[in-house]
């Protein structure tokens, strides 16, 4: 039960402050977690923009050591950047390891 609290309350938290950025810096704001660098955008406009007309920019995922070294250069469906290679590797994991 204090495990779910303690969720509830971090996840309240959590809304909380970006509710705090939004109105503090707009709709759309940057920031940085770590070091990745970040674009929050509470907007529907912004939301539908990232999901529809730019999402093979966002569909990438960040190239980071991990992947160069134990991704094979970034040639694993995990790692890979969204693209022919990524679509085919999808394609085969599918159907020989789904099926």
């Amino acid at each position: 039960m204090e495990h779910t609290l303690i969720l509830t309350f971090s996840i309240f938290l959590a809304t909380l402050s970006s509710s705090h950025l939004s109105k503090q810096y707009g709709p759309n704001f940057s920031l940085w977690l770590g070091k990745q660098f970040v674009v929050a955008g509470s907007s529907a406009n912004l939301t539908q923009e990232c999901f529809t007309t730019n999402d093979i920019t966002f569909a990438s995922s960040p190239q980071i050591a991990i992947g160069k070294y134990l991704g094979y250069d970034y040639t694993t469906a995990v790692w890979a950047p969204y693209g022919a290679h990524w679509r085919n590797v999808q394609k085969i994991q599918t159907l020989e390891l789904l099926s």
